[in-house]
């Protein structure tokens, strides 16, 4: 009878878990059927038991193309240059994309999709807000060994369509980044332009392209 009964909540966890993984994959093809999409973020550092430092911005992502703006500086990627402008300064940094310098944080799009390449599902959370709903939240464990290399762990909060709210990611230096995810909006109408930068708006020029 004990065995049987252990078996069925081994069998139960399996399914919870599955559905889980689910989940995860869900939220990802969420986002890769918003095709090109925009919205407003707020992006925060941390260092466990010191500062804090919080920036706003806008977003624009279509597959490996993004732009990305907040107050002091600027990113722009059309897949195969990035270019980052300081805009007091007026001052642009060039360069090139490679795969060597993949991360969590080097493509918008995988950073909210969080792929299950990279990353598999601890447990599914439900956490009250203040407003006493409960929040969809997924804690996940990084499992590629690029991720393992800075990650501990990840919680992604959801919404009811299945598209991140809230990213929180733990480093494995000590220090936490919170994206909050606000306004997006799905199948926006943009040229290839949009996501190289207007090198007239920079008085310095520093290219690092081969």
């Amino acid at each position: 009878m004990r065995k049987i009964a252990l078996l069925t909540l081994l069998l139960l966890g399996c399914i919870n878990l599955n559905a889980q993984e689910a989940t995860l994959k869900t939220i990802g093809h969420k986002v890769a059927s918003l095709g090109t999409f925009s919205c407003d973020v707020d992006f925060t550092t941390k260092i466990i038991d010191g500062d804090e430092n919080t920036i706003s911005g806008t977003m624009v992502v279509s597959g490996d193309k993004y732009v990305v703006k907040f107050k002091n500086f600027e990113v722009y990627s059309n897949g195969v240059s990035l270019w980052t402008f300081v805009p007091e300064r007026k001052e642009v940094t060039i360069d090139n994309v490679t795969k060597e310098d993949a991360g969590l944080f080097t493509n918008p799009k995988d950073f909210l999709s969080l792929s299950s390449k990279d990353f598999e599902v601890k447990e599914r959370l439900a956490i009250s807000s203040l407003e006493g709903e409960n929040e969809n939240v997924l804690e996940l464990n990084p499992k590629s060994e690029l991720m393992k290399a800075s990650v501990s762990k990840v919680f992604l909060k959801y919404n009811k369509s299945s598209l991140p709210e809230r990213v929180i990611v733990d480093l494995l230096d000590n220090s936490i980044v919170m994206v909050v995810i606000s306004n997006l909006e799905g199948h926006k109408i943009v040229t290839n332009q949009e996501f190289i930068f207007n090198l007239s708006r920079a008085k310095e020029v520093i290219d690092f392209r081969k």
